[in-house]
Parts: structure tokens; C-alpha cells; sequence
């Protein structure tokens, strides 16, 4: 077995699956039944449990917590805004000369959003799907 450009070991890919197999797995990962797998939901956890039991049938080595197949994380999926969040547009180009967004409808902090300031043009970027 050799290492990956990651570092994590290889192995060959295997010719035995085929694209109605692919399909199979495919249409569970994505039925109702999985209540659309969203982090930390019953439906992810049997999402990842089908794939860690998939990756075992097909021989693929474990390489997760505890020599398993899944590797566990913390992650925020949603914050509260606090009373106080605003962003406030200023400038020629802004109808009125300043424009307040606030609230739920209109601004929605990240999860890794901080407290400050900025100045700078503002630019639209456009709207296009990629790779159209």
C-alpha cells in the first residue's frame, strides 16, 4: 500500500462496481428516508452508517476515530443573531445616500462572523450558475 499526495494510504481503485450499483447507492443516499441528512439529524447518521458499512463490504481500510470508518467534528450549523446586528450601506452610489439591513429577512450572520467594521466599493458581481 502507498501513501497519497495527502499522505493517507492508497489503494487501488476496484473495476467490480458498477454504474447500476452506483445508482443504487446514490438513490438511498438521497430518498425521503434520510429526511435530507441535515447535520446532526437521524437521517445523516444513517447516511454516514451506510457508507462506513459500504466502505467495510468493499474493503476499503478504516481510517476514522477509534480504527472506524467515521471521523467526529464539531460544527455550529446555526447561529442567533443578537439585537444589535446592522450592516449599513453608505455612499453615492446607494439610493438615499445610506440603505439599513437588519433583522432575519435581510441579514444573516455566519457562524464565524466577528464584530467590525469595513470600508470599500461596493460590486455586483453578477448572478450566474457555474460552469454555464
Amino acid at each position: 500500500m502507498q501513501r497519497g499526495v495527502d499522505g493517507a494510504f492508497a489503494q487501488p481503485a476496484s473495476p467490480s462496481i458498477t454504474a447500476d450499483e452506483l445508482r443504487t447507492h446514490v438513490r438511498y443516499l438521497a430518498s425521503d428516508e434520510l429526511e435530507g441528512r441535515g447535520t446532526g439529524q437521524p437521517g445523516n447518521d444513517r447516511a454516514a452508517a451506510y457508507i462506513a458499512t459500504q466502505l467495510a463490504a468493499y474493503g476499503v481500510l478504516p481510517a476514522g476515530d477509534s480504527s472506524g470508518y467515521l471521523q467526529f467534528f464539531e460544527f455550529v450549523a446555526r447561529v442567533e443573531p443578537g439585537a444589535g446586528n446592522r450592516l449599513a450601506l453608505t455612499g453615492s452610489g446607494v439610493s438615499g445616500g445610506t440603505q439599513a439591513i437588519e433583522g432575519d429577512a435581510d441579514l444573516m450572520p455566519l457562524a464565524l462572523s466577528s464584530t467590525g467594521s469595513a470600508t470599500g466599493d461596493l460590486v455586483f458581481a453578477g448572478l450566474r450558475a457555474l460552469g454555464s
